[in-house]
């Protein structure tokens, strides 16, 4: 597919408009802001960018400046006439056809909306699904080689996710939030769904963590995060820890974010929370052990500080092999000791500059 060079022209009477369609969990959406900056870097900055996401996502863009509009999607894999989301957007594209129509997904689900909006221009990730997805490549790494069939390859090839704190929320004052603090995110979307907790570190590992705190991080507020679904083992985590501000389960989504984007740094497991800091330029300090870090980690390219910690056994990672179905404790996370947590947050707080490493 030939390569647009310089910004499509359009009409001086409207802006530039582009959709984009990534429709998956936290950790999805947020990489699938990967193009954003890209398009009006190509389009211009007045381009107006609508999102197709997961039922839920909206709050992550609805404050966003660069997002015009929002779609919101419960069941991805109904066909366009029976998906009053998808109908909305083809009607959309019918009144004012799209600039760029960029579909992320490698699956089928957008195929008959693909097929009959209205578009300038159409890519789809379904096109090189052969050629991405390896479990030793970044998952925007994979999104930058499906941008690049839409807009200039040295461009896509920088981009990265990105997202803008809603800063019209006054957090520190809904939530009594004095001075500097580190956001904790205890859980992971397994555990809040039920499932084998083999990607958690050790509930005593983080109650020994917060035990120690105030010698660690004297100047640091614990800020403990999660949802609704997450509170009742983050509650645990926190008892007899007077020290932590405890917010699972009582934050939104844009206040989520911009409790996120205000703290000095973030510590957690494999994640939605810990894309979401690492998208706002949060200093990550994340624990993996069956996981791969190299497809799922936070995204860094040297722009942001992430720190993923796994102490590399052979077994590691397992997941999606038959050694993940099978094991019964997870001491790839409980091997990841309260100190090597506490010097990662000090690396990424307190980086040491190049020449001074010298």
């Amino acid at each position: 597919m030939k390569e647009v060079s310089r910004p499509l022209a359009s009409s001086p009477a409207r802006k530039p408009r582009v959709l984009v369609i990534r429709a998956g969990m936290l950790g999805d959406t947020i990489w699938g802001t990967t193009p954003i900056e890209s398009i009006r870097s190509v389009y211009g900055p007045d381009t107006e960018v609508d999102l197709i996401v997961k039922q839920g996502m909206g709050g992550l863009f609805r404050h966003d400046p660069r997002i015009g509009r929002v779609f919101e999607i419960k069941r991805r894999k109904l066909p366009l006439l029976l998906s009053p989301t998808k109908l909305k957007v083809w009607w959309r594209s019918l009144r004012q056809p799209y600039d760029l129509m960029l579909d992320l997904e490698t699956s089928t689900h957008f195929r008959s909306l693909f097929g009959a909006a209205r578009a300038r221009k159409k890519v789809r990730g379904y096109s090189i699904r052969d050629q991405v997805g390896a479990q030793t490549e970044h998952a925007v790494v994979s999104l930058r080689k499906i941008i690049a069939l839409a807009l200039p390859r040295a461009i896509a090839e920088r981009a990265a996710p990105s997202l803008v704190a809603p800063e019209h929320l006054d957090v520190r004052a809904t939530f009594s939030l004095e001075g500097p603090y580190i956001c904790v995110h205890c859980s992971n979307s397994w555990l809040a769904a039920g499932r084998t907790a083999l990607r958690s570190w050790p509930v005593e590992n983080w109650r020994d963590l917060l035990s120690q705190w105030h010698t660690l991080f004297p100047r640091h507020t614990p800020v403990l995060i999660g949802t609704s679904a997450e509170a009742g083992m983050i509650g645990q985590i926190a008892q007899d820890q007077p020290h932590c501000i405890n917010l699972a389960g009582k934050t939104n989504l844009p206040q989520l974010m911009a409790v996120i984007a205000q703290s000095d740094a973030m510590i957690s497991t494999d994640t939605g929370p810990s894309h979401m800091a690492a998208a706002l330029g949060v200093p990550v300090v994340s624990l993996f052990g069956p996981t791969q870090p190299l497809q799922t980690g936070p995204f860094s390219d040297g722009r942001n500080a992430v720190k993923v910690l796994s102490v590399g056994l052979s077994c590691s990672p397992c997941v999606k092999t038959p050694a993940f179905d099978t094991c019964e404790r997870n001491r790839c996370m409980e091997s990841i000791t309260p100190p090597m947590v506490a010097t990662a947050v000090h690396q990424v707080l307190f980086p040491v500059p190049v020449a001074a490493a010298r």
